[in-house]
């Protein structure tokens, strides 16, 4: 090559020289500079769904290159939720690989939809769209228990709540009217008796006498409030006291007022003492007014009143001022009202078997009576029985003319009415004058 050809081809060769050191200088640049892309995640399924939560989470299997700044999931009841447009969402964390995500704050019985997200410098990715449904409220079921100690202004109640429907029962107790179904909006009274499931205890007050309520037990919880069956009863007529100042309700049957409870004074209306005899052979040759506790044991005079012979009823002393013996008249316009003597009993007897023996037949004590079985003393020697098994109730006239019983019995319905001996030791009720 000649000198002027070389000349030419310097300038060539200088300008390809920066050429090459231009282009790998690029090259070795691009290869230090690693390529950023959002992260790669997938959504967790939804489990522990209740009526306003679940659990979630996500998996973030690529980073994108990038560290992850933040990570969670986003809720809506609106497909594809996003950081920006949700009803929630949570933070969990940073970094790739699992996480758990709590969903706090839903609607009952409403289907949403949730994205796990990751976060890294590139922005924001979400993994695949899982929807659920929150669980719906149940009502709480609650059962009404029967209504026991009825006053003249006060009885006892409440109930059974055996389902809280899933969500705690924040309140229980009874309300009652004199109108039927009553609710907490709708009612002359209600009680407040705890919380939770299982049995409770209603003190019901503030009644008037001789008035027919009806009553409910309710139960409230997330979904609302439930009632139990309704239980009807009737307040009591007003009270009387013996001359041992013993207490007792009396109710109002038809036209009668009659006590609750069969009479166990110890004394006559005079103020003078009964006499108590507890020999069996004395009871047996008695001649005058005497009473007994039935096995002599004064705490089942507590319960069933005390046994009376025929000498003491024919006294007319026996009951307070103002009350007699109830006669074999007055058995008998109790019965009639009753439905007769063939269903009389069931009416009248104390319902369940904590007093009657098994099976108490047809107990439905519809008017607030209270009959009890307080068995009866023997006239032939003196002994006791059938406590539990029947009653046996003195009925005559105040003057003594002829000698009747009324007994019911706990296996059947009726009311048997005979005429004992006065030296049977038997029940009595007093009826108001």
């Amino acid at each position: 090559m000649n000198k002027k050809n070389i000349f030419r081809f310097i300038p060539f060769l200088a300008f390809a020289g920066i050429f090459v050191f231009f282009s790998h200088g690029c090259d070795k640049d691009s290869e230090s500079d690693p390529v950023i892309e959002i992260a790669t995640l997938t959504t967790a399924s939804v489990s522990d769904i209740s009526f306003t939560s679940a659990n979630s989470g996500g998996n973030i299997t690529d980073d994108g290159g990038s560290q992850i700044t933040a990570r969670g999931v986003v809720w809506s009841t609106s497909a594809n939720p996003t950081l920006q447009d949700n009803t929630g969402q949570t933070t969990d964390g940073t970094g790739a690989g699992t996480f758990t995500s709590s969903i706090t704050g839903l609607d009952d019985e409403t289907s949403y939809y949730v994205r796990a997200y990751a976060t890294n410098s590139e922005g924001t990715a979400y993994g695949n769209q899982v929807q659920f449904s929150t669980s719906a409220y149940l009502p709480a079921e609650v059962t009404t228990g029967s209504i026991e100690d009825i006053t003249d202004d006060s009885a006892k109640g409440g109930g059974n709540v055996t389902d809280d429907g899933g969500s705690p029962v924040t309140a229980r107790g009874v309300v009652w009217s004199t109108t039927e179904d009553p609710t907490l909006d709708d009612n002359d009274g209600y009680t407040t008796d705890g919380s939770g499931t299982g049995e409770f205890t209603s003190e019901i007050s503030g009644l008037d006498n001789e008035t027919t309520y009806y009553v409910r037990a309710y139960a409230t919880n997330s979904w609302g409030t439930t009632y139990g069956e309704q239980v009807q009863f009737i307040t009591l007529y007003g009270t009387v006291t013996d001359d041992d100042g013993n207490l007792y309700m009396a109710i109002k049957i038809g036209d009668q007022v009659w006590m609750v409870e069969n009479l166990r004074t110890t004394k006559y209306n005079d103020d003078t003492d009964i006499l108590n005899i507890t020999e069996d052979s004395q009871w047996r040759n008695a001649t005058s007014g005497a009473y007994s506790w039935y096995d002599n044991e004064e705490s089942n005079g507590e319960i069933y009143g005390a046994l009376y012979n025929w000498f003491a009823v024919e006294t007319g002393k026996l009951c307070p001022e103002d009350w007699r013996v109830a006669s074999d008249d007055d058995w008998t316009e109790l019965t009639n009202y009753a439905g007769g003597l063939e269903v009389a009993g069931g009416k009248l007897k104390e319902t369940g078997t904590e007093h009657w023996d098994d099976p108490n037949e047809g107990a439905t004590d519809e008017y607030g009576f209270r009959a009890l079985p307080g068995g009866r003393r023997d006239f032939i020697d003196g002994s006791f029985g059938v406590k539990g098994i029947i009653g046996n109730w003195w009925g005559s006239t105040p003057d003594g003319a002829s000698t009747s019983s009324f007994t019911m019995s706990h296996n059947g319905t009726n009311v048997l009415r005979q005429q004992p001996v006065g030296e049977y030791g038997m029940s009595v009720r007093c009826i108001k004058e």
